[in-house]
């Protein structure tokens, strides 16, 4: 799936030798967590760097948040 999009992208990459690749890390808000958006950033942010160290072109959900009690 995103390599069909990364593909249908593959104009915009500018460089045919290096071509446009997908990774991406997605945070899911949960509000009874009392997570600030940094902290909310910084989880989608790691998940994606996991995501490039596996080996790129996919991607991850981040653990949640604890919820605060």
């Amino acid at each position: 799936m995103l390599n069909a999009a990364a593909r249908d992208l593959a104009e915009f990459s500018g460089n045919q030798g290096n071509p446009l690749g997908l990774s991406i890390g997605v945070a899911i808000y949960e509000p009874e967590s009392g997570e600030s958006l940094d902290g909310l950033l910084a989880r989608a942010d790691a998940a994606m760097y996991a995501v490039k160290e596996a080996g790129k072109g996919s991607y991850k959900v981040a653990p949640p948040a604890p919820v605060k009690t």
